[in-house]
C-alpha cells in the first residue's frame, strides 16, 4: 500500500471492493466535465466491476473518498503484457501526483507478478497525462490509428545483469526521459528502438527496446556496450538472413560472454558461443537465420522474434529483435462480393506487392479446379522495385463455395530464373444455397447463402458482414479470463444440418485446468444465427462456472424494452450502452437496423444483461458436476429473418398480447397526461420523461399555435412535470404545440397536436330524404349522413361546406367497374361485394363512445348482420363513424360482434371511399415526397393506380382531407379513371381479452399542411 500526504491527510492506494462502489461513482461524476460523460452511479459500478476482468483495480483515497482510479488487467491484445484500461483522477486533485502513485503502484504489482510489461491507450491530445506516461517509463507508439503506450519497466526490474548497474540508481529519480507530446522511437534500417537512460552523477546505464518483437535490443553500461543487430527489419522468407551480435569492453580488464540461441517456431538459427573480449576490445559475431513461410504478423502484436541469451561476466540477461516476414511477393485475392451462379462472367482481383529489392518479372501457374475457369494457366506481370500492383484476372464460375488452390510463382530478373515461391489462395464464392468455411491467413469465415461470419485468428472476434456488430471471445470465470481472446483453438469443424451450418471452436482453458471450452457459431440460410459456449468439466468434482459474453453494436434505429416500455431511439443522437442502466432493461432482446436491414439480438430471460462503456455484456452461471457437459444458453441474431421489432419480439418472448405492443420515443413531451383532447383553457401540465441515464438540463420554450408562450428551466433530475400557461392562444379544434429545448450540447424541436372541441352539443336528427329514412349527425364542422335502407355505410360528409363523398342515393346504380355501385364511405370484410352486402340487414342508431382517455365521442353505429353469404353468414359487426363537438375529424372503425366460427386474424377488413369526382368539384391527390416535394394526381381518361401510405392528402380548392390509418394497415391503394376516384386500406382485426376490433381510420379536415410526423399523433385517439 502507497501513501501519499494531502495536507494534513494522508491518500492510500487500495484494492477496490464493493464497500468503495459508491465513493467510486461519487468519484465519476466529479469527474464527468473532464471526460465529457454522464457520471456514473453506485449500481453501474457494482455491475461493472462485477464484469470486469480486471485482475485487481487500484484506488486513491483520501479519508472516505475515492479520489483515483486505475483499473489493472491482462492484456487482450498481445502476449506477455499487464494493461490498464482506465484510470482517472478526480479534476480537484489533478496536479496532485495521485496519478503518478497508481501508476507507479500498478509498475510495482506488474515487477512482482514478473510480468514484462504493461500497456495502456490514450487520446494524442492528452497534454496533461502524455508527459506523466513517459516519466513513468512508458513509450508511445508511432502509430496512426491509436495512441497505444508501451512500458518495459517490469522487464527491466526482473533482469539479472541490468539490475546489478542500476543496484545505486532510483529507477524512477534517476531516469532521463524527453517529455515531448509525440511519438517515440528512433528508427535504425526500419526497426523501432526505445531508449532509456539513467544517469546518476558520473554513471549512466542505457537499455533499449526494438518495437516489433518486444525485447531489449541494446544495453550500455559504465563496463560494456552490447547490441542484436541487423540489417533490415523485413526479412524474406526461406531466403538465408544474417544476424549480427555486437560487443564492445570499454574497460581494461577482459569482458566474459557466453551466448547461445535456439530459435523455434518460424525463425530456424541456431549458435552458442563462448569468448572473452579484451580490454577495450570490439567484436561482432555474425549468425545465419532463415524465417519460415507464415502468416504476416499483426500490426499491433509481437513479431517473430529472434532471441539470444546471454551471460556477461557471469550476470545474465537476453536481446532480442523482432522480424517483419515477407514472402518475395505479397499476393492477396480480393473477394468477389457478387453471389454467383454457373456460368457467370467475373474477375478474380490479385494485390501484388514486389519485397525485393530490385525489378523482377514474374508469371502465375494456376491449376485446373472445380470452381472457376481460366482462359490460360499461366499469367505473366512485371514489378518494379517495392512496387504495388492489382490485376484481374477474367473467369467464369463453373460452381459455388470454397476455392483453395496452390499456385506457383515463378520470379525472375533480366529473363534469368530467380527464384520460385507458392502461395495457396483461399477465396470464398458466395452463391445461394451453398454452405462452406473458408480459412484463411487471418481469419475462419462462414458462409451460407448470402450471409457471411468472420472470425478473427487475432482475436477470435466473430463478425457478421454487413453490420457493424462484433461478438467478442466469451470469457469464463469469475474472475473472468480473456484467455480465449489470444488462444487458438486446438481444433475446429463444421457440421451441415439442412439450412445451418454450424462451426466450432474447441479450446483447453490454462486458467481453469482440466476444463474444455467449445465455441459454436450456428449460421442459418434464412437469416439468423446461434451462439453458444459449451464447457465440459474433466475435473473430478464440482465446478461453479460463469460465462460472460461481450459484444458491442453501433445501435442505429434501435428498439429496446426499457421500465416495461418498447423505447424507440431513433431521433436524437446516437446512443450507448453507458447511457442505459441495466436495471431499466425489461426485455431480453433489441432490433435495430443497419443500413436499413433488419437486425436483433436476443438472449436467455434467464442471463443477466449489463451496460459498458461502449459495449455489452450478458453473464450466465453454471455448476458443472464431475466430467459433465453443460451448454449455456445461445444468443440468438436476427439477420433479416425477422422483419420489424414486432415479429423479433413475439419469436423471443412468445405471443403477446397485441395492445400492449406500443413504441414510445426515447424523450417524451407528454401534454394532458397524453390525453390529445383538451377540453377548456386552463392551463397544461406537460411531462418530460428520458430513457437514458442523462437526465435533462436546460430551458424550454413553449409554443402554442405559433405564439411562443413561456420559456420554462428544466431539469428531469428534480422534476418530470412542469406547467403550461397557454392564455388566448387555443382554439377549438386543432391546435399544435411546439417544445424547443436547448441543452448544453444540442437544441431539438418536438412539434404536437391536440383537439380543442367546442361547448355546443353534437346534433343528431333523422330526416327524410328522397323517400328514404336518413341519419345525420353535425358537429359544427363536419356532417354527414347514413341510410341503411340505401346503404351499409356513410353516403355522405361535409366538411367546411364541401361535399367529399360521391355516391349515388338515393338509388344504386352502375359505374365504371361497379354494379351496383353506392359509392360513400363503408366498413367490410373481404369477399363480400355491393351486390352480396345489399341483401344483408343493416341497422343505424346514434351513440356514444369513449377512447382510451375516457373522452366521450358521438356519432353513428352501423350493425350489419349477415343472413344469406355462403362464406359468411352468421357474421356480425358494427361499423363506427365519430365525432366531437367542433372538431374537423370523423373517426371510422369495426366492432366484431359475432365472429361466425371464424378466427379473424388473417382478414383484410377495408376501408372504401369514393371521393367526390364531378363536373363541379374534384378531389386532387398529392403525395409528399423527399425528392418531389408535392406531386399531384389528377382524374384524366387513363386509369392511375398509386400506393401511398402517411405521405399524402386530398384536396377540394383550399380544403384539404388528410386520411390517416392505422400503423399497422397496409399501404392505401388510390384509384382514379375519368368517372370514379376510389380510396382503399386494408387492416386486420386485433383481439384484446374478449374485444375483436379494428384499429381506426381517421379523416382530418383542414386548409394548411400538415407533416406526416405530427398527423401520426391522431393514432393516439383509440378506443
Amino acid at each position: 500500500m502507497e501513501k501519499i500526504q494531502e495536507g494534513s491527510q494522508t491518500i492510500k492506494i487500495v484494492s477496490y471492493h464493493e464497500g468503495l462502489a459508491r465513493s467510486v461513482a461519487d468519484m465519476w461524476t466529479k469527474s464527468k466535465d473532464s471526460w465529457g460523460g454522464t457520471g456514473k452511479t453506485e449500481e453501474q459500478v457494482l455491475e461493472q466491476q462485477q464484469s470486469s476482468d480486471n485482475l485487481d483495480t487500484f484506488l486513491a483515497v483520501m479519508g472516505e473518498e475515492v479520489v483515483g482510479y486505475c483499473g489493472f488487467s491482462v492484456y487482450k491484445e498481445d502476449i506477455g503484457a499487464l494493461y490498464v484500461p482506465l484510470l482517472n483522477v478526480r479534476p480537484d486533485f489533478h496536479g496532485k501526483k495521485v496519478g503518478k502513485k497508481l501508476l507507479l503502484h500498478a509498475l510495482t504489482k506488474a515487477i512482482e507478478q514478473k510480468w514484462p510489461r504493461l500497456d495502456l491507450y490514450t487520446w494524442a491530445g492528452n497534454l496533461k497525462a502524455v508527459p506523466l506516461y513517459k516519466r513513468c517509463g512508458f513509450f508511445w507508439e508511432d502509430n496512426d490509428k491509436y495512441t497505444h503506450l508501451m512500458n518495459f519497466i517490469p522487464t527491466v526490474r526482473n533482469n539479472e545483469l541490468i539490475n546489478y548497474y542500476l543496484k545505486d540508481m532510483d529507477w524512477y529519480a534517476d531516469l532521463k526521459r524527453n517529455l515531448e507530446i509525440k511519438p517515440d522511437g528512433e528508427i535504425v534500417h526500419g526497426f523501432t528502438h526505445y531508449e532509456y537512460v539513467w544517469q546518476k552523477e558520473q554513471e549512466s546505464v542505457i537499455v533499449k527496446f526494438e518495437k516489433t518483437g518486444r525485447g531489449i535490443s541494446y544495453i550500455e553500461t559504465k563496463d560494456f556496450q552490447i547490441e542484436l543487430m541487423m540489417g533490415h527489419h523485413e526479412c524474406i522468407e526461406e531466403i538465408e538472413q544474417q544476424v549480427y551480435l555486437k560487443i564492445k569492453n570499454k574497460t581494461t580488464k577482459p569482458v566474459s560472454l557466453q551466448a547461445w540461441a535456439d530459435n523455434y517456431g518460424r525463425i530456424k538459427g541456431s549458435f552458442a558461443k563462448t569468448m572473452e573480449i579484451q580490454a577495450n576490445e570490439e567484436i561482432t559475431v555474425p549468425s545465419p537465420f532463415i524465417v519460415k513461410e507464415g502468416d504476416e504478423p499483426a500490426e499491433g502484436k509481437t513479431f517473430p522474434t529472434l532471441k539470444v541469451d546471454l551471460s556477461i561476466n557471469g550476470l545474465e540477461t537476453s536481446l532480442q529483435l523482432g522480424v517483419f516476414p515477407k514472402p518475395p511477393i505479397t499476393i492477396e485475392t480480393k473477394e468477389i462480393e457478387a453471389i454467383l451462379v454457373k456460368g457467370m462472367n467475373t474477375y478474380l482481383d490479385l494485390e501484388l506487392k514486389n519485397n525485393l529489392n530490385k525489378d523482377i518479372s514474374a508469371s502465375i501457374t494456376i491449376p485446373l479446379n472445380n470452381h472457376l475457369l481460366f482462359e490460360g494457366d499461366k499469367y505473366s506481370f512485371t514489378l518494379a522495385k517495392n512496387e504495388n500492383k492489382w490485376i484481374r484476372i477474367p473467369v467464369k464460375v463453373k460452381s459455388s463455395g470454397c476455392f483453395k488452390e496452390r499456385i506457383t510463382c515463378g520470379i525472375f530478373e533480366n529473363d534469368c530464373h530467380l527464384l520460385s515461391m507458392e502461395k495457396e489462395i483461399t477465396l470464398g464464392l458466395k452463391g445461394i444455397g451453398m454452405q462452406f468455411v473458408v480459412e484463411n491467413e487471418k481469419a475462419w469465415k462462414v458462409y451460407n447463402g448470402p450471409h457471411l461470419l468472420s472470425i478473427s485468428k487475432t482475436d477470435q472476434a466473430t463478425e457478421i458482414k454487413g453490420t457493424d456488430f462484433t461478438l467478442f471471445a466469451p470469457a469464463i470465470g469469475k474472475p473472468y479470463s480473456n484467455e480465449l481472446s489470444k488462444q487458438k483453438p486446438y481444433q475446429v469443424s463444421e457440421e451441415i444440418v439442412n439450412s445451418s451450418i454450424a462451426f466450432k471452436m474447441f479450446y483447453k482453458s490454462s486458467d481453469f485446468p482440466g476444463i474444455d471450452i467449445v465455441l459454436t457459431n450456428e449460421l442459418f440460410a434464412e437469416g439468423y444465427m446461434k451462439r453458444w459456449v459449451t464447457l465440459i468439466n474433466n475435473r473430478i468434482g464440482e465446478q461453479e462456472l460463469s460465462l460472460q459474453e461481450t459484444f458491442y453494436d453501433s445501435w442505429q434505429q434501435l428498439y429496446l424494452p426499457l421500465k416495461g416500455e418498447v423505447v424507440s431511439f431513433n431521433e436524437l443522437s446516437a446512443v450507448s450502452p453507458s447511457e442505459l442502466a441495466s436495471k431499466d432493461i425489461s426485455g431480453n432482446w433489441y432490433f435495430s437496423s443497419q443500413n436499413s436491414s433488419p437486425f436483433g439480438v436476443a438472449w436467455d430471460k434467464q442471463s443477466k444483461i449489463k451496460m459498458d462503456s461502449w459495449k455489452m455484456h450478458i453473464e450466465s452461471t453454471a455448476i458443472l458436476k464431475s466430467h459433465e457437459t453443460f451448454d449455456f444458453p445461445p444468443i440468438s441474431i436476427n439477420l433479416g429473418a425477422y422483419r420489424n421489432w414486432q415479429d423479433w419480439e413475439v419469436a423471443v418472448e412468445g405471443i403477446v398480447e397485441e395492445g400492449k405492443r406500443t413504441v414510445v420515443k426515447e424523450i417524451m413531451f407528454e401534454f394532458n397526461e397524453g390525453n390529445p383532447i383538451k377540453e377548456n383553457a386552463s392551463p397544461s401540465t406537460v411531462r418530460i420523461r428520458t430513457f437514458r441515464n442523462q437526465p435533462l438540463i436546460g430551458e424550454t420554450t413553449f409554443t402554442i399555435n405559433e405564439k411562443d408562450i413561456q420559456t420554462v428551466a428544466i431539469n428531469t433530475n428534480e422534476t418530470e412535470v412542469y406547467q403550461v400557461n397557454n392564455p388566448n392562444t387555443l382554439h377549438f379544434g386543432l391546435n399544435k404545440i411546439n417544445t424547443s429545448t436547448t441543452l448544453p450540447s444540442k437544441k431539438m424541436e418536438i412539434d404536437e397536436l391536440f383537439f380543442v372541441p367546442s361547448a355546443d352539443n353534437i346534433k343528431t336528427d333523422i330526416i327524410e330524404e328522397e323517400g328514404l329514412t336518413v341519419y345525420r349527425v353535425s358537429n359544427g364542422i363536419v356532417t354527414f349522413k347514413a341510410s341503411p335502407v340505401y346503404y351499409p355505410g356513410i353516403y355522405s360528409i361535409e366538411a367546411n361546406d364541401k361535399q367529399w363523398l360521391e355516391h349515388s342515393f338515393p338509388k344504386p346504380i352502375a359505374k365504371s367497374w361497379w354494379n351496383p355501385w353506392c359509392g360513400g364511405i363503408k366498413n367490410g370484410p373481404p369477399d363480400l361485394n355491393m351486390f352480396s352486402l345489399l341483401k344483408e340487414q343493416t341497422v343505424c342508431v346514434f351513440t356514444t363512445v369513449k377512447d382510451k382517455y375516457n373522452n366521450e365521442w358521438a356519432g353513428l353505429k352501423l350493425e350489419t348482420n349477415i343472413s344469406h353469404h355462403q362464406k359468411w353468414k352468421g357474421l356480425k359487426y358494427v361499423q363506427y363513424f365519430v365525432t366531437m363537438p367542433g372538431l374537423p375529424l370523423l373517426i371510422t372503425f369495426v366492432e366484431i360482434i359475432d365472429h361466425a366460427g371464424y378466427r379473424m386474424k388473417e382478414e383484410k377488413w377495408h376501408t372504401n371511399l369514393f371521393m367526390t369526382c364531378n363536373d363541379k368539384d374534384t378531389c386532387v391527390l398529392h403525395i409528399q415526397g423527399d425528392k418531389v416535394k408535392n406531386k399531384q394526381f389528377f382524374v384524366a381518361e387513363e386509369e392511375q393506380e398509386v400506393n401511398v401510405k402517411d405521405n399524402f392528402y386530398l384536396s377540394l380548392g383550399e380544403e384539404k382531407l388528410y386520411y390517416i390509418t392505422s400503423e399497422s394497415a397496409m399501404d392505401t391503394e388510390f384509384y382514379s379513371n375519368k368517372e370514379a376516384i376510389q380510396l382503399v386500406s386494408f387492416d386486420k382485426a386485433k383481439r384484446i381479452e374478449n374485444r375483436l376490433h379494428t384499429e381506426p381510420n381517421y379523416l382530418l379536415f383542414a386548409k394548411e399542411e400538415i407533416s406526416p410526423a405530427l398527423l401520426k399523433q391522431v393514432r393516439r385517439i383509440v378506443f
